[in-house]
Order: structure tokens, then sequence, then C-alpha cells
């Protein structure tokens, strides 16, 4: 892997790291306001499961494009 590419690699990561965590956290306060007052925003009931599911399929795709970038690379090596 290039530097560019690995510098992609890290962002894309990052980013989808923090999809995640975006999600827990509004999750988290959804449902601690659920607990304390009997009701969910329905902003937290629809945003917590979209976040983690787009942070989820962000590292799924860098995943599967860091997989296939390295298979690539080793037949080149064998060429």
């Amino acid at each position: 892997m290039n530097t560019q590419t690995s510098q992609d690699h890290q962002e894309g990561l990052r980013e989808a790291n923090s999809c995640l965590v975006l999600g827990a956290g509004v999750g988290a306060v959804g449902t601690t306001t659920a607990l304390l007052a009997g009701a969910i925003c329905p902003l937290c009931f629809v945003l917590a499961p979209a976040l983690i599911g787009v942070g989820a399929w962000k590292r799924y795709q860098i995943r599967r494009q860091s997989a296939e970038n390295s298979s690539a690379e080793a037949q080149d090596r064998r060429a």
C-alpha cells in the first residue's frame, strides 16, 4: 500500500468509527431519556441505528477494498 492509499484507509476508518460512536452515543441518550422520562425522541429512535449501520457499512467496504488491494499487490509481486 502506498502512503496515499494508507492515509485514505486510515481516514475512512476514522470516519466509520465516528459514525459508530455517534450512533452509540445517540442510542445511549435515547435509552436514558426513555428510562427517565418514559418517552423516546423519534429522531433518536431513527438516527441511532442509522448511524451505526452507516459506520458498519463503511468499515465493511474499507476492509473489503483493503483485502482486494492486498491480493492485487500479491499477484503483482508474483508476476
